[in-house]
């Protein structure tokens, strides 16, 4: 039990590259309690840029300074404009170096933003009100345990872009940071990383200590935490697949638009069963030719795995026809919940499963998303068809989750939670646990070897004595992590391509 308060803010910029998102969190003895909340949108240069970069990551299988040598010529070869916005804005010649700059800088002025906007509300007085940050960075490129299919551990990498000791210093705040990598470095997945966090909001909304609690993160992709405090493990989650990817294809694709607004443009269409099969075959398949949506966790997805089969984009036909783009949205925002609703088969026999669905991310403002995932849930498979093979499955499924009392399958706002700070929030959170030494991630749920720590903690000047009293009180390296020095630069974070060989090279302390 907490004897004290941790201010702490969190920032998260995910695969759709729309900007960063933060929230500032209170986390004492009464739980967490949403201060603030905040987002800022990217300009396009620098969505455009990350873009490019996240590109070549991939396409160098997590060789950075490969990445970084062919971006430096691909800025050289950009619009004037683009350029001349970075250059502009981070205040150096366009290059990789103004690139990881210019994203701390962004990602530092979202935080006195946030700041700013709880000052105004009496939250806190200053930017010194807060203790930490927890910063996640910008994902580039993973490639864990369950694509790798290998026991060696040192083919491992994910990739993220984004340097906390610049971030500490910019703010004069202690960051943490690199949360991904000690988990990866011993053999786990090192996603999802929500479910500790999700079992730490249901520990505050739980009815009763048996009760099993789902959470449902709809973004670019899905992924689903089922906590249940009355066993071990308590939780138990992993990544769906594509959520809002595919849908906001379809959008920008062929209306111009970032998304289909309300649903409006879905509603108007059917779920065509034939399209769905092909969706679930083939829309997700995985670097080594997998079917990622029938892989056994602990698994964590890969956006560069979702490839628009030719029936969704309309270049090839369905049942004699290319579908109108009503019918083929319709069925992508379909195919999401399906997605989630089939995830729930993973869970082992014994885990109860939960009447309780607590959603949260934007892909949920879609109406009809959000109408397909509570029929699912409360087994009215006649407006949400199921496909032949998984007839049994489904239903079974349903009966379960009816056995468990009344569908809530609601908003997280109606549980008390802001879902729409949820990413951020979640790093905020595992930025205290690092500062307190506990584990954010176990075996169970990303396959890691043992409850891991996760995070590198960077001081202002790289000056302990710059924390406040109560951080400097609570922090302890004692967690064994990974040495820093397996970072292959510091705008990356430790476990980019060739951390083994990297860390081996260490000269001895």
């Amino acid at each position: 039990m907490r004897d004290y308060e941790l201010k702490t803010a969190g920032i998260m910029t995910g695969n759709s590259l729309d900007g960063a998102d933060t929230v500032l969190t209170s986390f004492s003895a009464a739980g967490m309690r949403d201060l603030m909340s905040y987002s800022r949108p990217f300009p396009q240069f620098l969505k455009h840029y990350l873009n490019e970069l996240r590109n070549l990551v991939n396409a160098h299988k997590g060789n950075v300074a490969a990445a970084e040598k062919d971006f430096d010529s691909a800025v050289a070869r950009s619009s004037n404009e683009m350029r001349t916005d970075l250059e502009k804005e981070s205040g150096a010649a366009a290059s990789f170096a103004a690139l990881s700059k210019y994203y701390v800088m962004f990602c530092a002025e979202a935080v006195r933003e946030l700041t700013n906007n709880a000052i105004q509300v009496g939250a806190i007085k200053t930017l010194a009100d807060i203790d930490i940050v927890g910063f996640h960075g910008q994902t580039c490129a993973h490639f864990p345990p369950s694509i790798a299919k290998t026991k060696d551990v040192t083919e491992l990498y994910t990739v993220q872009l984004g340097d906390g000791q610049l971030l500490a210093d910019l703010l004069g705040i202690p960051v943490v940071y690199d949360f991904r990598s000690d988990d990866l470095m011993k053999a786990g997945e090192a996603a999802p990383l929500a479910p500790m966090h999700h079992l730490h909001l249901a520990e505050s909304i739980a009815t009763h200590p048996g009760a099993s609690i789902a959470f449902l993160n709809a973004g670019n992709s899905g992924n689903i935490s089922i906590t249940n405090l009355d066993r071990k493990p308590s939780v138990m989650g992993w990544d769906c697949g594509p959520c809002n990817h595919f849908s906001d294809l379809l959008a920008q694709r062929e209306l111009s638009m970032l998304c289909d607004h309300d649903g409006a443009i879905g509603a108007r269409g059917k779920i065509n069963l034939d399209l769905l099969q092909i969706l679930f075959e083939r829309a997700v398949i995985t670097s080594k030719g997998e079917n990622f949506l029938l892989m056994q966790p602990p698994k964590s997805s890969d956006p560069e795995w979702y490839r628009p089969p030719a029936e969704l984009v309309g270049e090839s036909q369905v049942g004699g026809a290319v579908l109108p783009l009503e019918q083929r949205l319709r069925t992508a925002q379909y195919f999401s919940a399906y997605c989630f609703f089939y995830s729930l088969s993973f869970l082992p026999e014994d885990f109860p499963l939960p009447a309780v669905f607590v959603l949260s991310g934007g892909g949920w403002k879609n109406p009809v998303l959000l109408r397909h995932m509570q029929g699912l849930c409360a087994g009215d498979f006649g407006a949400n068809p199921v496909l032949p093979m998984h007839h049994d499955l489904f239903a079974a499924l349903s009966k379960k989750i009816l056995s468990s009392g009344a569908v809530q399958c609601r908003h997280a706002v109606d549980f008390g939670i802001d879902g729409t700070a949820m990413e951020a929030r979640l790093f905020a959170d595992a930025a205290v646990c690092r500062i307190e030494g506990v584990p954010y991630s176990l075996p169970e749920i990303t396959g890691v070897k043992s409850a891991t720590v996760l995070g590198i903690v960077r001081f202002p000047g790289g000056n302990v004595e710059s924390a406040s009293p109560l951080v400097r009180r609570l922090w302890s390296d004692k967690t064994n992590l990974t040495p820093d020095g397996g970072a292959s630069s510091k705008a990356w974070n430790r476990a980019t391509a060739g951390w083994a060989v990297r860390l081996k090279n260490l000269p001895p302390k």
